[in-house]
Order: C-alpha cells, then sequence, then structure tokens
C-alpha cells in the first residue's frame, strides 16, 4: 500500500503547484491599456480609505471565477485560465481520497478512513453537481 502514500504525496504536490501558479498570477487576464497594449498585470488597486466604517467591502479576490464561469472558460478551451483551479480541485480531492484510502489500509485506522472517504466522495459529487447545474 505503499502506492496510497505515493499517491497521497503527488496530490500535496500538485496543491503546492496549483498554489505556486495561483499566487504568481498565471492564467490571470492582464489588463489592456486604452492603446490595445498590455498594461497592469490585473491586480486590484488598494481602494482609499473610507470615510464610513459602517460600508461593507468585496473580498472577493480579482480573476474569481464561480462555476458558471469556470465553466465557461473550460469548455471555451482556456486551459491557461482554468490550469490553477484545476490543479486545486485535483489536489485537494486526491489528498483526502488518498489519504483516506492510506488511513484505511497502511495505518489501520478504519473508521477515520471511512469518515474521510465519504467527505470525499461528497466534496467530489457536489462540485459534479454544481458543474452540471452551472
Amino acid at each position: 500500500m505503499a502506492v496510497a502514500i505515493a499517491l497521497t504525496a503527488l496530490s500535496a504536490l500538485l496543491l503546492l503547484v496549483a498554489w505556486t501558479l495561483l499566487l504568481s498570477g498565471f492564467g490571470r487576464p492582464r489588463a489592456m491599456a486604452p492603446d490595445g497594449t498590455p498594461g497592469t498585470t490585473g491586480r486590484a488597486r488598494p481602494s482609499p480609505a473610507r470615510q464610513d466604517d459602517r460600508e461593507t467591502t468585496t473580498t472577493e479576490a480579482p480573476g474569481a471565477l464561480d462555476m458558471a464561469g469556470f465553466k465557461r472558460l473550460l469548455l471555451g478551451g482556456e486551459w491557461q485560465r482554468v490550469l490553477p483551479s484545476l490543479l486545486l480541485i485535483a489536489g485537494m480531492l486526491g489528498i483526502m481520497f488518498f489519504g483516506a484510502i492510506s488511513l484505511l489500509f497502511v495505518l489501520e485506522q478504519k473508521s477515520t478512513g471511512i469518515l474521510m472517504l465519504l467527505v470525499a466522495i461528497a466534496a467530489a459529487a457536489k462540485l459534479a453537481r454544481d458543474f452540471q447545474k452551472a
């Protein structure tokens, strides 16, 4: 069952690569200057301080996708934009699934392994259902 541990480690590596790509801005659309040349990297500029502290602010990251936007880009073949998200999803699900298999068979922790496997299956089913609804 060393294979299950190796696949868990590979999933962790996928997760690390995905975070590195996301933090480096890979796949983020570049802003264009009015003359058509590439402008800034698309990062949001800090907004000036607000006078009223009671106003709410958005915490959504620039370039963040909802499931409909993700599906549109994926089916449209824009792989560079969806690759970090796909790697992130594959890494997280892989860690959960192969970690559960490792718990079940290598470490012989049956109840924890079964619970973790059920959570992984539920997460994958939720992602599939949301993707289909989008």
